[in-house]
């Protein structure tokens, strides 16, 4: 099942991006993503659309969890999602 904006949001996460070319890297908070592209968006269909302002290149991504309890949580519904810190 596709991970939606509004799991972010439930969940409070951000999505980490960081451009594979020139390394620049943001985070959006899952709140603000849901108010933008609104909760039924895919993190996959938002992350294909999205290009880094400087050079134009697809980023990497990674879901955070804001905290520890909701990682454990994430895992035990069967989520794959980084951790506090995770590097």
């Amino acid at each position: 099942m596709p991970i939606r904006l509004g799991d972010l949001d439930d969940d409070d996460a951000e999505l980490q991006l960081r451009c594979r070319q020139c390394g620049k890297s943001v985070a959006y908070p899952g709140k603000y993503l849901v108010r933008r592209f609104g909760e039924w968006t895919t993190v996959t269909a938002l992350v294909a659309r999205m290009r880094c302002a400087k050079d134009r290149m697809v980023p990497d991504v990674r879901i955070v969890l804001c905290s520890t309890e909701a990682s454990r949580e994430a895992l035990r519904r069967g989520i794959s999602v980084h951790p506090p810190g995770w590097k």
